[in-house]
């Protein structure tokens, strides 16, 4: 998908200021090789930056720490981004207390989504359109890493803005990089949503599953839990996490088993499932919270798992 990502920001900006940085970050499919073929032919600078580093959150600072502009935009490898993406982002720092911009993300299925998945729990993976008009986002909202922006003085100096804690890494698919981020960008900056600033989040067939939306829920409820205990919150006793854990995991099995029952899934009892297994992952990480490493490795032996309930 990546081709497609940069020929559409290249197209977006052809003509105009501006940089272009893909960060490779320890691939073994290509992905250097697809920039290097492009950069002679680019109308606008097109770097390729290595870190092998596994972690998102570190080929983020990556490309920030080599970045040359005062706006940073910041998008993913599975969208195409349409005329006027770069330009309406920009557009909205025009206002001096804007420290970050949201764009509108619209879903593309690259199959026809299964009825039980047309529910609030689809925002899992089309993520969310936040409608046609202009606004502050509450404290609340947040921004979403595909489609986003931020002023480089809103952060601050930090020499690593995104926490390296956070973020997929390999095989542990742990979100939340952003929200810590632009939770303190808001501290002291507006935060805002731009309509006009819009991309496609292409979506494979395989995603649409239950199976990977139950790992999917699964591991960004470790990663929320992650989240919100680095920013201290209280983890209570050990034993009550057990128990919250070992109720959620009963829980979300029963849902498991009754959903396969049906012939017809509705909406509503996938969500209640797909929560449960949020709740899950939450737990488990806030169980091992001490040693990150292990609950790192448990949550990536225990993601596959969850496929076969």
């Amino acid at each position: 998908m990546l081709s497609g990502c940069i020929e559409s920001i290249l197209a977006d900006l052809k003509g105009g200021l501006g940089e272009l940085i893909v960060v490779d970050n320890a691939s073994s499919d290509g992905t250097s090789a697809l920039i290097e073929s492009r950069i002679d032919e680019a109308d606008i600078a097109l770097r390729l930056l290595q870190d092998n580093r596994l972690g998102k959150s570190y080929a983020l600072n990556t490309g920030i720490a080599a970045a040359q502009g005062e706006i940073l935009l910041f998008t993913d490898d599975d969208v195409i981004v349409e005329a006027g993406w770069s330009a309406a982002l920009m557009r909205a720092f025009a206002d001096s207390s804007v420290g970050a911009v949201a764009g509108r993300i619209q879903p593309e299925w690259l199959a026809p989504p299964p009825r039980w998945l047309l529910g609030p729990h689809a925002r899992m993976i089309t993520l969310i359109d936040m409608g046609n008009e202009p606004r502050e986002l509450g404290p609340a909202e947040l921004p979403f890493g595909a489609n986003m922006a931020i002023r480089r003085a809103a952060l601050g100096g930090r020499a690593d803005p995104f926490d390296v804690h956070l973020g997929h890494r390999g095989r542990t698919v742990m979100a939340y990089e952003e929200v810590r981020l632009i939770t303190e960008i808001r501290r002291d900056w507006r935060i805002v949503y731009e309509p006009q600033a819009v991309l496609r989040h292409r979506i494979l067939p395989e995603r649409a599953e239950r199976s990977a939306l139950r790992v999917a829920y699964f591991q960004t409820g470790f990663g929320n839990g992650r989240n919100s205990r680095r920013q201290g919150a209280q983890l209570g006793s050990l034993k009550g996490r057990a128990r919250g854990a070992t109720l959620a995991f009963l829980r979300a099995l029963s849902w498991s088993l009754r959903n396969r029952r049906e012939v017809d899934l509705s909406p509503a009892a996938a969500n209640r499932e797909l929560t449960l297994y949020s709740e899950l992952g939450w737990y488990l990480e806030r169980i091992c919270a001490k040693h990150e490493t292990f609950a790192e490795w448990l949550s990536e032996s225990v993601g596959p798992l969850l496929r076969h309930l």
